[in-house]
């Protein structure tokens, strides 16, 4: 899920073609089912970049292009996780070389995934330091350090919200997750839960939040079940 400078959301289906809100109406923009989606995010000049099981791609308003990464040996190339950082570059969590950064013509591979954590990866962002983040199952929020990663508040995070499949980050330094069990906010020392299952009645918790954004004045977006929803009163 991600938002352009006009506020337009962009979301991939469960049948993984590309839709829009304007605000107004959600309306199909790409049928994109047989590229297998899996991530989507917008660079400083608004174009659409998909991460995929085949690669990563841009959508130009049109046709999707393939972009190979790294190491590039067959069709199953698989791009879990994709964001654009402050320079418009691309940065990728891959099942295959880990997570790499893309400048438009060059791949940099920064952490290759030897498994030593055995970690099944599930997304990647940027805080509004510039520092990069994964979310992965079952073991949480982590940070690229230059060299590896740190577990982000490994002892104080809830444990029923330990699977991390999407993040944020606001202006104020808050940091958004999204869990199998709702979303999860953490503000200086303190960890707020929304859309909660034991204690909220929408209908959105009873599946795992898996795309999470934040537009320009922090509003937070996310979806489930095929619906678009913004979380209010956060």
């Amino acid at each position: 899920m991600t938002i352009d400078s006009k506020d337009k959301v962009y979301c991939i289906t469960s049948n993984k073609n590309i839709v829009c809100f304007d605000g107004n109406q959600l309306s199909t923009i790409c049928e994109a089912n047989f590229f297998n989606l899996t991530a989507i995010c917008t660079d400083l000049n608004d174009k659409l970049w998909i991460a995929g099981l085949s690669g990563v791609y841009r959508y130009d308003g049109t046709i999707l292009t393939r972009f190979y990464g790294p190491t590039y040996t067959n069709s199953n190339y698989w791009a879990l996780g994709i964001v654009a950082d402050k320079s418009n570059q691309l940065w990728v969590i891959t099942e295959t070389d880990g997570l790499v950064k893309f400048d438009g013509s060059k791949w940099v591979t920064f952490y290759a995934n030897k498994n030593e954590h055995h970690w099944i990866f599930n997304c990647v962002n940027i805080d509004n330091s510039g520092n990069v983040w994964i979310g992965v199952t079952a073991s949480g929020a982590w940070k690229y350090n230059g060299v590896g990663f740190e577990q982000f508040k490994k002892d104080t995070v809830p444990s029923l919200y330990n699977t991390i499949h999407c993040m944020a980050f606001n202006s104020k330094g808050n940091a958004w997750f999204g869990t199998d069990k709702g979303v999860l906010k953490y503000h200086g020392k303190i960890w707020t839960t929304f859309l909660d299952r034991e204690i909220d009645p929408d209908p959105m918790h009873y599946a795992p939040v898996k795309s999470l954004v934040l537009d320009k004045n922090d509003e937070v977006w996310s979806t489930a079940f095929g619906q678009i929803y913004k979380i209010f009163n956060h």
